[in-house]
């Protein structure tokens, strides 16, 4: 895992230093997750962070690439009961690489598709009031997610993002069914290259 992520802080510092012009921006991003498991009758209410780096370069007029580090976090929260008791949180925290590939509709305007790869730091679940922690035969420490995105310029060095994420691997590896599925809005700011 540390060898991942040596490579990708590697990967980012050469692009960083490569910077030549209007066709390279490095940016720090922040956001706000709103995630959920596939299970019947539960929403995107679970929230969290994202936090993390960008570096994005112009690969052919109008198409661009980008590679993120990110933390998110992610989970489940349950609808509380008649009695107003919660009988299921789920905290997840990831520590992700992301590689997407957009198209630019206008200067105001892109969207795209991407993958990412995360490995989980830290999880929690509180269950009817008592806490747990699961190993790796409970909870699977990877997340391979899909995801799609549309940014929108706000200001000169400012842009948001709407972003939905899928996972593809299952969460539990006692349950077959159960994946996590998460919607974002980030803000970046570009520090570096183009604007």
């Amino acid at each position: 895992m540390k060898i991942r992520y040596r490579l990708s802080f590697l990967l980012f510092s050469i692009l960083c230093l490569n910077a030549d012009g209007q066709d390279f921006n490095a940016s720090v991003i922040a956001g706000i997750n709103a995630s959920r498991t596939r299970e019947l009758g539960v929403n995107f209410n679970k929230l969290g962070m994202s936090v993390g780096l960008a570096a994005s370069r112009q690969l052919a007029t109008d198409f661009f690439g980008e590679i993120q580090v990110l933390y998110n976090q992610k989970g489940q929260l349950n609808q509380p009961d008649s009695a107003g008791i919660i009988h299921g949180n789920l905290s997840l925290e990831y520590a992700e690489m992301a590689l997407r590939f957009g198209y630019a509709f206008s200067s105001m305007m892109r969207a795209g598709i991407g993958a990412s790869y995360g490995k989980l730091i830290r999880n929690s679940e509180i269950i009817d009031g008592v806490h747990y922690k699961y190993g790796p035969d409970q909870i699977n420490r990877t997340d391979i997610s899909l995801q799609i995105f549309v940014l929108y310029r706000l200001f000169e060095r400012f842009t948001g993002e709407f972003i939905y994420i899928h996972q593809i691997n299952m969460l539990r590896n006692i349950w077959d069914f159960e994946s996590n599925s998460t919607v974002g809005i980030r803000v970046s700011y570009t520090f570096l290259g183009g604007k």
